[in-house]
């Protein structure tokens, strides 16, 4: 198997691109003479609230090993992120962590009998340090009038958790962004374990819990994720049909997707209410309750809420999106033309539930602001490739999308209605 060494010729490298290591394991470290592959899940397609899965596989061709439990990192080396810092015009800080996370199982293929390790290829296989919390013992307590905030930084704590290398909490958004309190509770009902409180206050509010490449869980509101996109898309070049790889698929994924819902909740002021969408006289389409009484939502917080529940009535039966598209980073970060360099700095720096943007270039009805709800990062001797699973805003923060303005000479020359050759292959 081909060593990552083997990209520095199309990169123009002369020192390692990649870097494996451990601070709680200082002789666990590999680069890119060693490594053979790395494949880096986030995410998936139908990851639009709640906490996110994420794992890593390396494969190496060295006798390698380390306990369980560790923390264990994969970067771009200092001289790495310089490089392409060159090439892309990228801020290096922000592109060199590639992920961060807990080794887990290893795996040992022997090539060469005991007297020959060298010939041995280790498989490190590794995972989010806060699914530790789902086997923990720990609770909280639900105490009225809390925010979220309160409560997730609790199990957050590494002190209390017990797991030392468990990522900060970070919550980008104003304080009153997050919309949410905790409602009122007696002594006996107030204790709660991770998994519950993941999905009583994460899921049913439509909270997305971004784990970064770099480790840290940042908590985000429907609000705060559509401001995002809406400042990146004044400056932020959308991905062209001629930078990922064919075919792509899109596909209306709305038959068995519940359309009518009631959310039921508490005001600021402790009222008790309801708030139904699409048409619940419709027979053929079940109403599904939502009883969320456990949170006291904001007044302006709500209705979005259950605008991305109703997975915008209007579009139901006809609205696409696309599960997989496959861009060749390496491709983007050689080439010659400056718009496919920016597109790889934009691509390098993206973290899963990001905002991405496609233009006329793509078929009509997958256009415009989508968010990257599951992203794999694949890295071999001849290949870096990035495939990500897209859902439209409307599915994602309840919100429509709108039209996106071409920024190359591509995008603008070329729409969907008039390409009539085949994409790049």
């Amino acid at each position: 198997m081909a060593k990552i060494s083997r990209l520095w010729k199309k990169l123009g490298l002369t020192q390692p691109l990649i870097s494996i290591w451990s601070e709680a394991d200082s002789e666990f470290a590999m680069n890119d003479h060693e490594i053979t592959s790395i494949t880096i899940n986030r995410g998936g397609s139908n990851s639009v609230i709640g906490q996110q899965d994420h794992t890593m596989e390396v494969n190496t061709i060295a006798s390698r090993g380390s306990r369980t439990d560790r923390p264990l990192h994969c970067d771009l080396t200092t001289y790495g992120a310089n490089r392409l810092a060159e090439l892309t015009g990228a801020t290096p800080s922000i592109i060199k962590p590639r992920y961060f996370g807990r080794i887990g199982r290893q795996t040992i293929d022997d090539h060469g009998g005991i007297w020959d390790p060298s010939k041995w290829h280790t498989n490190v296989y590794c995972s989010k340090w806060q699914s530790q919390l789902e086997n923990s013992d720990r609770v909280g307590n639900q105490i009225s009038g809390h925010t979220v905030m309160y409560l997730f930084d609790h199990f957050m704590n590494p002190e209390y958790s017990n797991l030392p290398y468990l990522p900060k909490a970070e919550f980008p958004a104003p304080e009153a962004n997050y919309g949410v309190m905790i409602n009122d509770y007696d002594l006996d009902t107030a204790k709660i374990d991770y998994s519950e409180f993941s999905r009583k206050y994460f899921d049913d509010p439509g909270f997305y819990v971004q784990n970064t490449r770099a480790g840290a869980d940042r908590v985000l509101t429907l609000a705060y994720r559509w401001s995002v996109a809406m400042s990146r898309l004044e400056y932020q070049i959308p991905i062209t049909r001629s930078q990922a790889i064919s075919p792509a698929t899109w596909e209306q994924p709305n038959e068995n997707r519940p359309r009518n819902h009631r959310v039921i909740w508490k005001d600021s002021n402790g009222h008790r209410s309801a708030m139904t969408g699409y048409d619940v006289n419709d027979v053929r389409i079940p109403l599904v309750d939502h009883d969320m009484g456990h949170i006291r939502f904001y007044d302006d917080y709500q209705p979005l809420h259950l605008n991305y529940l109703s997975y915008g009535a209007e579009r139901v039966d006809s609205g696409y999106r696309l599960p997989s598209i496959t861009i060749d980073l390496l491709r983007l970060i050689s080439s010659d033309e400056p718009a496919h360099r920016v597109q790889a700095r934009q691509l390098l720096g993206l973290e899963m539930g990001d905002p991405v943007f496609l233009g006329g270039d793509w078929y009509v009805n997958t256009q415009g602001v989508s968010f990257a709800s599951g992203i794999t990062e694949k890295i071999s001797g001849d290949r870096w490739d990035l495939e990500l699973s897209l859902t439209p805003s409307i599915a994602t923060v309840g919100e429509w999308s709108p039209d996106i303005a071409p920024m190359t000479w591509e995008a603008a020359r070329i729409p969907w209605s008039a390409a009539n050759w085949p994409w790049n292959g």
